[in-house]
């Protein structure tokens, strides 16, 4: 059975690394199908939370997280995240959030909920990361550009928190979906980077070196593969495609892709194919049964919005045959 909510859309969707009393617990966006409108959703959005033994026969629990009282930095809606558990056993869920009261939802910026048993979640105060000015696409720079004429971004980009701990140097490390500051503007699109010792607090670091033709990488993870490289799927829309990679011939696919890397630090190069494309979109990968496997929502069927999550796919042989990628079963 697919996770299909007769009242809302369901959309992006993000797990706890791991089971708990037997149960994967899955969190996803949310809104009221009575909006009529799709697109609307993106204002309304709410975290849903549901639970199931085997990825397909879903409960559904109820809210996770809303938007807080009007005046805060998340008053609007509450977007795309990812759930981390500490080293004292405290689970951490990292979200986008964007305010209706001064900025409309232009501006995004990320925070955090914790909670003891992934059911009740309390919210730090106050946001915990937002974007550098020094490396990325801020709301100033986007609207001089547009005062200017010329061609503009519809947004600041500053989401989709994906939270590992890097074994390296023992800190926390964030890859959100950003733009960097300069080049063409349909060609901005990185993976962000923040650093923390406690989960709490965060400093914004450069971006990853991504070989960039396009607006933004939406929803990343990051894995490893049994060969030593590093890998990181994203989603990515049709039009999100710059224009000279359109021009040079190059489909504009919409679905879900890799970037990859022999180093953290290194260049990242993006893959010219998706391993998942439309209607399935922002595919989270998981390890089940020693197979590798997408939980996807589905998209756009013609004109007729779905918004449910779709039951397992497993990618194991694609990853295998399309990137020759054997991808590590490992515990965030």
């Amino acid at each position: 059975m697919t996770l299909t909510l007769e009242d809302k859309w369901v959309w992006d969707l993000w797990l706890a690394p791991e089971k708990v009393d037997g149960n994967w617990h899955i969190f996803f966006l949310q809104a009221p199908r009575s909006l009529i409108d799709p697109d609307l959703r993106h204002a309304n959005a709410t975290v849903g939370h549901a639970t199931s033994p085997d990825l397909i026969n879903w409960q559904y629990v109820g809210d996770a997280l809303v938007p807080s009282a009007l005046g805060a930095w998340d008053d609007r809606a509450i977007w795309t995240g990812s759930i981390i558990k500490s080293d004292t056993g405290l689970w951490h869920m990292f979200y986008t959030g964007t305010n209706k009261s001064k900025e409309n939802g232009f501006v995004q910026r990320i925070g955090v909920a914790t909670s003891k048993d992934l059911m009740s979640w309390e919210k730090k105060e106050g946001f915990i990361a937002e974007a550098d000015a020094r490396w990325y696409e801020r709301a100033a720079q986007v609207m001089e550009e547009k005062q200017d004429g010329g061609p503009s971004w519809y947004e600041e980009a500053w989401r989709d928190p994906w939270v590992f701990k890097d074994a390296k140097s023992n800190e926390w490390v964030m890859l959100i979906t950003g733009r960097t500051n300069s080049g063409p503007y349909d060609a901005r699109g990185t993976i962000g980077v923040a650093r923390s010792k406690d989960l709490l607090n965060w400093q914004v670091c450069e971006p990853l070196k991504v070989e960039s033709e396009f607006g933004h990488f939406e929803v990343p993870q990051l894995m490893h593969s049994r060969d030593g490289e590093l890998v990181i799927s994203f989603c990515l829309a049709s039009n999100n495609h710059a224009a000279t990679r359109v021009a040079r011939g190059e489909r504009a696919w919409m679905g879900n892709g890799i970037m990859r890397s022999s180093s953290f630090d290194g260049v990242w190069k993006v893959e010219n194919e998706p391993f998942i494309e439309e209607p399935h979109y922002a595919a989270r990968i998981i390890h089940d049964d020693e197979k590798l496997i997408a939980m996807a929502w589905q998209n756009y069927v013609g004109t007729e919005f779905q918004g449910f999550i779709d039951n397992p796919i497993d990618v194991t042989k694609v990853f295998e045959t399309k990137y020759s990628l054997h991808i590590k079963s490992e515990k965030r």
